[in-house]
């Protein structure tokens, strides 16, 4: 764990140093140089005691500068990269003998790097409401009349908290679903109380069922305060286990620590094909992470739906969670009658921010 704190605090100033020394060798700053550093180091540490102090302190004022640090981040790396691209267009000039305005090029910047966070932030409140059509093998005819609603990775806390959750539920009770799915990362860690959201969770409509299961941000919150609101809903809190629905078995995997995942999830499938498992019956996997795509074809599962990747939520970020799960980390990937569904999720995780991508909620129809 101090190593994770060293190397986070390592980038964290490495980045605002260079953004720094750029700023202070294309503009010539001068004058205000060192207010200039202790200004950046301030910001570079600002995210990290934001974070230590609302665990500490979780009310409006703490949430707010949370909020605020978190904003920052993600303006500073749209200044980095602005900044380079500002460095190539001074070289250019410098080769064809011209002199940019580089106040210009300055004010632009900024400008350009606040507005873009503006609208990664409202870009993050709009959720899609994306319709799936998924071909499984001998699904029921029953089935194909069915509209399932799966979510995920809302991530309760400080920035998202119950408005949002809200705006959720009134989306979700627009589309009339047969069946709700919301598993993992429903909650992050906190310290406010959980009870008042079972008013919200009740208010899901839905003509048969809503389920849920837990991951690794439960982990954090302590599962029990979890289980505890859980009784308090209609939600149906499931655990490694299979449950029929209509002739369609619906297989949950539950939270496997990523450091002993290979030898854990072996053992839980073990005991899944020891189950009445029937791998001539159609069947839909929920697992957090779209990994183990060869052992859960072993099984003969049909269809396993995943989050968790976000997509990194931002541009260009993206490109290490497709080279992280082998371009499985979005949209739907197909292995004769396997399919693996990969969707964006609801929310963004701590950065309340997204481009190139919105939040989602799933609706899925069966043929």
């Amino acid at each position: 764990m101090a190593y994770f704190f060293i190397v986070i605090i390592s980038i964290l100033l490495g980045s605002h140093f260079f953004v720094y020394y750029i700023l202070t060798i294309l503009f010539w700053v001068t004058k205000y140089k060192l207010i200039l550093l202790i200004i950046f180091v301030i910001l570079a540490l600002s995210f990290i005691k934001t974070s230590v102090l609302i665990h500490e302190v979780n009310n409006s004022f703490t949430r707010f500068f949370y909020y605020l640090s978190s904003v920052w981040l993600w303006i500073l790396s749209n200044l980095f990269f602005t900044l380079i691209l500002v460095s190539v267009i001074l070289w250019i000039t410098k080769i064809i003998h011209t002199t940019p305005n580089l106040k210009l090029l300055w004010i632009i910047s900024i400008i350009f790097s606040i507005s873009l966070a503006l609208y990664w932030i409202y870009n993050a409140n709009n959720i899609v409401v994306k319709q799936e059509n998924i071909k499984i093998k001998n699904i029921p005819e029953n089935w194909k009349k069915k509209k399932v609603i799966f979510l995920s990775d809302i991530h309760l806390w400080a920035i998202i908290r119950e408005n949002f959750l809200k705006k959720i539920v009134d989306t979700i009770n627009k589309e009339k679903p047969d069946i709700v799915l919301i598993w993992w990362d429903l909650f992050d860690w906190t310290d406010w109380s959980l009870d008042h959201l079972s008013d919200y969770l009740n208010n899901i409509k839905t003509k048969n069922w809503v389920y849920y299961i837990n991951w690794n941000h439960e982990t954090y919150l302590w599962l029990n305060l979890v289980d505890k609101l859980l009784k308090n809903t209609n939600i149906k809190n499931l655990k490694d286990e299979i449950i029929s629905i209509d002739w369609v078995q619906i297989i949950w995997i539950d939270y496997i620590d990523e450091r002993d995942s290979k030898s854990n999830i072996q053992k839980t499938l073990d005991k899944i094909k020891k189950s009445w498992f029937d791998k001539n019956t159609p069947s839909i996997l929920l697992y957090h992470a779209p990994i183990f795509t060869e052992e859960f074809n072993n099984l003969w599962v049909n269809l396993q739906l995943s989050w968790h990747t976000h997509k990194w939520q931002i541009f260009p970020y993206w490109y290490i969670t497709n080279l992280m799960y082998k371009q499985k980390d979005y949209w739907l990937y197909k292995n004769k009658n396997y399919n693996l569904y990969t969707s964006n999720w609801v929310w963004t995780w701590w950065p309340p921010m997204r481009i190139g991508n919105n939040p989602e909620i799933v609706v899925l129809k069966f043929n």
